[in-house]
């Protein structure tokens, strides 16, 4: 699994439904770009409570920043369309089973 720091850089290929998620100890405003990373992405932003405050898609390639916006302590990233097929969206609680590595997101 590629480190925090690299992400899903230099990857060309990422199987639907799956990504990386990326934990942090405390909240905090996160911040991502899309440098050396060759697919298109979702990503979802997640507050302490377990909840997504904010999507976005992300365009290959891009030095565009792309900030949660408020503190948080989770980003999700996956192939573009995947998160809207797994039913993640803003105000939809994530929970994560750290055994399996699965996500799964509910009202």
């Amino acid at each position: 699994m590629a480190s925090r720091s690299q992400g899903l850089m230099f990857v060309r290929q990422l199987p639907e439904m799956s990504g990386m998620l990326f934990k942090f100890d405390k909240p905090d405003i996160l911040k991502f770009w899309m440098a050396n990373t060759y697919i298109p992405l979702d990503i979802a932003f997640v507050n302490k409570e377990g909840v997504i405050v904010k999507t976005e898609n992300l365009v290959p390639l891009s030095l565009r920043t792309v900030t949660s916006g408020s503190p948080c302590v989770m980003a999700i990233e996956v192939p573009f369309g995947s998160l809207e097929k797994a039913g993640g969206a803003v105000g939809k609680k994530v929970k994560v089973d750290w055994e399996t590595k699965s996500l799964e997101f509910h009202d």
